[in-house]
């Protein structure tokens, strides 16, 4: 054997590593993280010299010898594309970033993940480390990022097809499938089982190790050429978050179950693979920070470790709750996010979804929080906490588009898929043991799996309900800053100053508001409060550009001078500084707003002639005979008994606690003293004060409730209460007390001047610039008066209403709404609730309107309602009791307790408001002296917010065999033993005291999984009483199975006594129903 030179062995030492290029096995651990020598010739015949760089990483596109790998199929060619990842190993200092424990935790993560064998998460195709520095290597996403396609697709919503929306909806319910097999449900892996095996074997039963999770290398696979660059992480971390502890195994086997959070999901982190489809094969990636959860848990120990989350897609609980262990449901807040843009997109293309995105950062402003919610401070009994709701923009244009879009309006798969992120996915609340909250909570992974599979099916068996087919070609996205607020304001250029409902008289007299400027035109405490903001004008005042009300109003005094109006073109006339409130000037300014709507308006409209308007019961005198005393007045006793039109006044205002001094009434014990004197002096100061308004407005009689129904034992509330509709429709006008607290409190309260600067301009007459305070939605509508329960009844059946609000008072009338500065706002009648409730001749504007009109507007009226407060909860039937008789008549139909025979169907269907106030409904204790009942299938009978099931028009089919309206005729379907019966009169309302409340209907059993579909009146399905549900209605499908048909029920529970109770409402498919057979007829009462 001839003996090697040295020449020759040196050669074969050099030469040998073209032989030993590794081959990447799919499915061996140890092939698959390895760690080759230097002189290694690692299989890549071609690498990207510019990577895409992040935080802790660089990632290359390169090229892998196809004969060096076995996971993926070459198709022909002679290489395969890689993403190829290389860690850094030097970051800045400070940090405790080691490369070698980032490589090796995240390798084991992603080798134990790709067990799952799930087409929709990325699978690494080996690991190694060479040259002392650390690789991954994963299939190059050709198709570029999700980011990448919602940023790219300008146009994508002009050719939105049922082709899109039907990969879209299959790409989304693989991802949730990846997501709930990440999140472990049902999943157990060979790993975790050798795993647990090892641990029996060699550990003692309680121990338990620290095993150190610092996953914190970072990746993301774009294709060659993107702009984007991977987004650098920037959060950090404390080292006492870095250690997970292991919970030692329990007996029951759970600890064979392994669950993860993947922890930033977000668009850049799912990558896109192309195939013969538009969208492709959509996958989640960028698992290096999946964090595991041992056991069957919501929750760790230990704070988790993973710190560098995507901002704009973290969930709330990252901010409120940092001390806490983050839970799986993490993902599930950015997957509802995630899905939010998705369908953004596809309505709206990409210039669509960047203006959802600039409209966030507008509001937002400087201030680093999430896109998605906003938090603010909380006082509770251990200090204060941050709580966190869904934020304003997110909100609004999830409204706009489920109320406007017209691929939504209608029952779609979109619209389904809008509902369950507003409802399921954008939630705040999730379980939490130490700081335990009411539900609903956010959806876990499984249950986000099962709805978009359901609206997937759904879509599979329905062309209709998977798009609608309408063109996107003039369909505009929502807009929030352009929206307007329920008031919008609009200073007014008028040509002439008696426009403004104030004669020149207040000119002649403006020595009385002569202006002194408070400071030099410097820098004042006035500016400096917007001296930060970016300023652009509006016409009569500064807007700061981040939207919101004015910062500053710009006016120039009225003048008798005729040519005023054309020295100073865009500036409004008002009064900077506001008269007194006990001078003549400010109740002229009063007087005048009356005498302008009489004069000019139709909100009072004249007097039939031979026609008697019902007088309250009661009135009080407030004649200026010896100014010290009042007296009550029986009407139906006295000579205006038998007046065509009597001019009085009513009060509408807060009664207050009782802390310190009981309520001021009239009692049978005290009415006949009313009715011959009552001293002034004696009267809560609110009462003294809606005596002095309405003796200044040159009107002799007021109504104020507390001294004109008499209360208590004997009194006639019950009886009065029927006609509280005439009282405030029939008042000349009402006055307010918006600023009041209680009765003791008053309403003529001295204001705090706002501060003024005078700007002086040479030969014409100055300019003054002060502080905003023309706020009407925030002063009235959004105060504190306008939260109490009686209150909205008096504003929606008053004519004119004065309101005496802190800063100014303002008036509105069926023309819109006047300040105290002489500004003027306009309503956007028809568009919101403002027409709706300021409308002069209520509900003209809802009877007016065409079905599904009225249907909304009635809805939003018992939506809003239902959030209002009161001081006896029993009230709640009561205080919009006049409002609904208004209804019934113009809606000609019969009807009660928040439901009407018209929309029968849809009236049962009220839900509990899970989005906004997640409290449970809680039954309402009504006094047994009360003469009436309350159903348990009205929500009347509860106190909490509620909303109502989004059901579409024209789509369903109304049950009118197996539930009646009480108003309608006994139906054929039902035994004659138990037919309805509520007597002759058929026209009754909630006030009604002689009709039977009980429905006949027809109830059946359902599937205990159909609890997905259900929300429960009180939180959840009761264990201790029979259950079923009342179908209501059907959706209309072309297809005839009711298997596949959603049924819209009333979910009924038997109660101790006899018959059943309301206990919930749902939507649930026909196939968890079960339809066969009669069921059987129950009485829900």
């Amino acid at each position: 054997m001839k003996k090697w030179s040295k020449i020759s062995f040196e050669a074969f030492l050099g030469k040998q590593w073209i032989f030993f290029a590794p081959v990447f096995k799919k499915h061996n651990l140890q092939q698959f993280k390895r760690e080759f020598s230097n002189e290694t010739i690692l299989p890549f015949t071609w690498k990207d010299p510019k990577p895409l760089s992040g935080h802790f990483s660089d990632v290359f596109h390169a090229k892998l010898h196809v004969a060096h790998q076995d996971e993926y199929d070459p198709n022909g060619t002679e290489h395969l594309e890689v993403a190829l990842k290389e860690l850094k190993n030097d970051l800045y200092e400070g940090t405790d970033y080691n490369a070698e424990n980032s490589w090796r935790l995240e390798v084991a993560a992603l080798k134990e993940l790709s067990e799952l064998k799930d087409n929709h998460l990325i699978h690494p195709i080996a690991a190694f480390k060479w040259r002392r520095t650390h690789y991954i290597v994963f299939p190059w996403a050709n198709g570029g990022t999700l980011r990448n396609l919602l940023d790219t697709a300008r146009e994508a919503h002009l050719d939105l097809n049922r082709q899109l929306i039907g990969e879209f909806l299959e790409q989304l319910c693989g991802l949730a499938g990846a997501l709930r097999k990440l999140h472990g449900t049902n999943t157990q892996t060979d790993t975790a089982l050798a795993e647990a095996d090892m641990k029996n074997s060699t550990s003692p039963k309680n121990s338990s190790r620290p095993l150190n999770l610092k996953p914190k290398a970072e990746m993301t696979t774009l294709p060659e050429g993107s702009p984007r660059k991977a987004t650098p992480l920037n959060r950090a971390s404390s080292d006492t978050d870095d250690i997970l502890k292991i919970i030692p195994p329990s007996e029951d086997g759970d600890s064979d179950v392994k669950h993860w959070r993947h922890g930033d999901l977000k668009p850049e982190n799912i990558l896109i693979f192309k195939d013969s489809t538009r969208l492709g094969t959509l996958k989640i990636a960028d698992l290096g920070l999946a964090k595991q959860h041992q056991f069957a848990t919501e929750f760790r120990y230990r704070v988790t470790s993973t710190k560098f989350a995507t901002l704009n897609y973290e969930a709330p609980e990252a901010v409120t709750n940092m001390n806490e262990p983050r839970s799986r449901r993490y993902d599930i807040w950015s997957m509802g996010c995630i899905i939010l843009e998705s369908i953004i997109w596809l309505l709206y293309g990409s210039q669509g979804l960047h203006k959802f995105y600039d409209e966030n950062k507008r509001a937002r402003g400087h201030a680093q929080q999430a896109f998605y919610f906003t938090t603010s401070s909380s006082v509770t009994e251990n200090g204060s906490e941050l709580v966190a709701s869904v934020s304003e923009i997110a909100t609004h244009w999830i409204t706009g588009i489920l109320e406007k879009d017209p691929e939504c309006k209608r029952y779609t798969a979109l619209r389904q898929l809008l509902e369950l992120v507003r409802s399921r996915l954008l939630v705040v609340a999730i379980p939490s043991r130490s700081k335990p909250k009411e539900g609903p909570y956010r959806a876990t992974a499984g249950e986000l799996y099962r709805e978009v599979e359901n609206i997937r099916r759904t879509a599979n068996q329905d062309d209709e309900y998977l798009f609608t087919g309408a063109s996107r070609r003039n369909v505009k996205a929502p807009s929030f800053f352009s929206a307007p607020n329920e008031i919008t304001t609009e200073l007014e250029t008028a040509p002439s100053q008696d426009h403004l409902g104030v004669r020149n008289s207040l000119a002649h007299d403006s020595s009385q508001h002569q202006m002194r400027s408070q400071h030099n035109f410097e820098y004042t405490a006035l500016f400096l409060k917007v001296n930060s903001a970016k300023i652009w004008k509006v016409k009569g005042g500064l807007a700061d550009r981040n939207g919101g009300t004015p910062a500053l109003s710009i006016y120039r005094m009225p003048s008798v001078k005729a040519s005023s109006d054309k020295q100073a073109p865009g500036i409004p006339i008002g009064l900077p500084k506001l008269a007194d409130i006990s001078s003549q000037t400010y109740f002229e300014i009063l007087r005048q707003w009356l005498e302008n709507c009489d004069n000019n308006h139709t909100c009072l409209p004249k007097p039939k002639e031979g026609s008697i308007t019902r007088m309250p019961t009661r009135l009080i005198d407030v004649e200026e005979k010896g100014q010290q005393y009042v007296h009550l007045l029986e009407t139906q006793h006295s000579q205006i008994s038998q007046v065509q039109y009597l001019r009085y006044i009513a009060l509408s205002h807060p009664w207050g606690n009782t802390d310190n001094l009981s309520h001021y009434c009239t009692t049978r014990e005290n009415i006949a003293h009313h009715k011959a004197a009552i001293d002034i002096d004696v009267l809560p100061r609110t009462f003294k004060d809606a005596i002095h308004t309405t003796r200044k407005l040159g009107v002799r009689y007021l109504w104020i409730d507390s001294l004109c129904i008499v209360q208590g034992e004997g009194g006639d509330f019950e009886e009065e209460v029927k006609y509280m509709e005439t009282v405030f429709s029939s008042a000349y006008c009402v006055i307010a007390a918006t600023c009041a607290s209680g009765m003791f409190s008053g309403f003529l309260n001295s204001r705090e001047e706002r501060e003024v600067v005078e700007l002086e301009r040479p030969g014409d007459s100055p300019l003054y610039v002060c502080e905003f305070i023309d706020d009407f939605q925030g002063d009235v509508i959004d105060g504190p008066l306008n939260k109490r329960g009686w209150v909205l009844q008096e504003r929606a059946l008053a004519r004119r209403t004065i309101y005496f609000a802190k800063k100014q008072t303002y008036w509105e009338c069926g023309e819109g709404v006047r300040c105290e500065t002489l500004a003027r706002m306009k309503k956007p009648f028809f568009s919101n609730q403002a027409a709706f409730l300021g409308d002069p001749e209520f509900p003209k504007v809802a009877a007016g309107s065409p079905k599904g009109g009225q249907i909304r507007l009635y809805e939003l009226l018992y939506t809003r309602y239902s959030t209002l407060q009161f001081t006896k909860s029993c009230d709640r039937p009561l205080a919009i009791a006049g409002l609904e008789q208004r209804l019934i008549r113009a809606f000609k139909t019969d009807g009660g307790y928040g439901v009407f025979a018209r929309y029968f169907g849809r009236g049962l269907l009220w839900q509990r408001d899970v989005a906004s106030a997640p409290q449970v409904m809680k039954p309402i204790q009504f006094p047994k002296s009360q003469k009436y009942k309350v159903p348990s299938w009205s929500w009347m009978a509860y106190e909490g917010a509620i909303t109502f099931m989004d059901l579409p028009f024209r789509e369903i089919e109304w049950e009118e065999k197996e539930v009646r309206s009480p108003w309608s005729p006994p139906s054929p379907v039902l035994s004659s033993s138990s037919r309805l019966d509520h007597g002759s009169n058929a026209v009754w309302h909630t006030t009604n005291i002689t009709e039977k409340i009980d429905l006949i209907v027809v109830a059946r059993d359902f599937s205990a999984s159909a609890d997905n579909y259900i929300v429960y009146d009180r939180g959840e399905r009761p264990t201790d009483q029979v259950v079923k549900c009342v179908v209501v209605g059907r959706r209309k499908m072309k297809a005839e199975v009711d298997d596949g048909r959603i049924h819209y029920v009333l979910v009924v529970a038997q109660k101790r006594g006899a018959g059943y109770e309301r206990i919930g409402v749902g939507s649930i498919p026909g196939s968890l129903i079960t339809l066969e057979g009669p069921g059987i007829q129950v009485r829900v009462f």
